[in-house]
């Protein structure tokens, strides 16, 4: 079993967390506290199912669990394809 922080999926997970935190401390207030904090959570979840995935004996339900929690992320990997959202910060 290899370190959890030594990962690239875990290392991708924990930049997109950093990512999510500097992207959402610019939302307005109303959009913070709202989808700002489950952005936060969901990227939270989705870093703490790979750490419990390298530590578990049975990885494949638990690898099935970040994949669907991760299925909101295409629209960050294309940003192209969302329309911007009124009041949120491009970016």
């Amino acid at each position: 079993m290899s370190l959890y922080d030594e990962l690239p999926v875990f290392k991708a997970s924990y930049d997109l967390l950093l990512n999510v935190f500097q992207f959402t401390a610019s939302f307005k207030r109303e959009y913070k506290y709202t989808v700002g904090e489950k952005l936060k959570n969901e990227t939270l979840a989705l870093i703490t199912l790979v750490y419990r995935a390298n530590s578990s004996k049975e990885k494949v339900e638990i690898i099935q669990q970040a994949r669907e929690r991760s299925a909101w992320t295409p629209s960050l990997r294309n940003r192209d394809s969302v329309p911007p959202q009124q009041g949120l910060h491009p970016c």
